[in-house]
């Protein structure tokens, strides 16, 4: 609904504009302005002065800014996040409720999947002490920078990783650095490592992973990620593992086999579900003897668990 500019506004408007006008010609006594030029600004600039208050006293009028501001944040959260950064540019009320409100912007970095693109600082700052999901692909140093920032605060951390000839291998080393802060919130963890031909180093997931304080950490996901240092401190509350062990690069076996991983993941009491994921084999190698053994190693830990999964996937 467009409301009706008041006749007492207009009025105000109209005889200022006048009085200005009367002010550029020389015979009127009045003379105060060297050019059209200066008056047209003046005249410019008291017209964008109106607008502005028309427009002010819209927004105060409109039905949807008299709702409470909670209900207002919740129907933006059922939105997109581009939805909500265009909410925020429509009026100053609208802007202010959006950018102090961190529990939305919780909302919208958790719906967002920042697998090719670094997440704005300042829209992860909106976010405040509010827990949030976050998934991060690690190639540079600044995305080490936002998990370490923010680790504090997240609840379900996806990562990554990424070691190609164009991606540094020491941002892997600052990555697994970063790991070693607490993440007092964190309820799931996945770690997924992505090796090109070539490179021998598997990133090792350090003894004192989050400090050891992650009393919240009920699942584990690693893929192509070595976990030599069993029991971890950090997944003493564990209930579901998945893992699958990593490539073996140029015929040097730099992992743990999927065998030792299960007899080290044995000793979580906590363990409820087991999904142990083998790549693709040739034909030829299904039914060797380390087959054989991965299921009595499977089938010894078996009574303490309630499920438990042993198959192939298509490498990640």
């Amino acid at each position: 609904m467009i409301l009706p500019v008041r006749q007492d506004r207009r009025d105000s408007l109209h005889k200022d504009v006048q009085n200005i006008l009367m002010d550029t010609v020389p015979g009127s006594g009045r003379h105060s302005y060297s050019s059209l030029s200066d008056a047209r600004t003046t005249i410019y600039e008291l017209v964008q002065q109106a607008l502005q208050e028309y427009s002010r006293e819209m927004n105060d009028r409109a039905p949807v800014n008299n709702l409470p501001a909670e209900i207002f944040v919740d129907i933006l959260s059922y939105t997109s996040f581009r939805d909500v950064v265009a909410a925020s540019r429509v009026c100053q009320l609208w802007r202010t409720t959006i950018n102090d409100t961190a529990s939305l912007w919780a909302v919208m970095i958790s719906s967002l999947l920042w697998a090719y693109e670094r997440p704005g600082y300042e829209f992860l700052r909106r976010t405040k002490d509010v827990p949030f999901d976050l998934s991060l692909r690690i190639r540079r140093p600044d995305s080490v920078q936002i998990l370490q920032e923010h680790l504090p605060h997240i609840k379900r951390l996806t990562l990554t990783l990424e070691c190609d000839y164009d991606a540094p291998m020491h941002v892997i080393d600052e990555l697994m650095y970063a790991l070693r802060n607490p993440a007092p919130l964190l309820e799931e963890l996945c770690i997924l490592y992505q090796n090109s031909p070539g490179r021998r180093a598997f990133p090792t997931i350090p003894i004192d992973v989050f400090a050891g304080v992650s009393p919240r950490l009920h699942t584990v996901t690693a893929i192509g990620i070595r976990l030599p240092f069993h029991p971890y401190a950090a997944f003493s509350n564990v209930q579901r593992f998945i893992f699958r062990t990593p490539n073996r690069i140029l015929g040097t076996d730099t992992t743990l086999s999927a065998i030792e991983m299960v007899q080290n993941i044995a000793g979580y009491r906590g363990l409820r579900h087991l999904a142990v994921l083998q790549e693709p084999q040739h034909p030829f190698q299904v039914g060797t003897a380390d087959d054989e053994a991965l299921v009595l190693a499977l089938r010894d830990i078996g009574p303490q668990l309630d499920s438990t999964h042993c198959g192939t996937t298509e490498i990640y």
